[in-house]
């Protein structure tokens, strides 16, 4: 497996907020699987270009939770509320 496929946790995140495979050891979400679960190709996203730049695509889409989310077991954002979640930060809810 490609070192570049996995996603780092970030300095954030303890080590209880990574899920955990049937093995008991830690995983992170590839970045396949997180393009796939956030819907990017609805959007008119290429996985090519979400690949070349992961964390930037995430922000721009409103989608910034969307590891965590799923390292927790959860889905992310669909389309539709990660629109919305972008248009309250804009506005200044946070």
């Amino acid at each position: 497996m490609s070192n570049a496929a996995i996603i780092a946790a970030p300095a954030t995140l303890d080590a209880e907020s990574a899920c955990n495979d049937e093995t008991g050891t830690q995983t992170d979400p590839r970045w396949e699987e997180v393009y796939k679960l956030c819907r990017f190709a609805e959007e008119g996203i290429s996985l090519e270009a979400f690949l070349a730049a992961p964390w930037r695509v995430l922000s721009e889409q409103g989608q910034e939770g969307a590891v965590e989310s799923i390292r927790s077991g959860h889905q992310p954002l669909l389309p539709k509320q990660a629109r919305v979640a972008r248009r309250l930060r804009a506005e200044g809810f946070h």
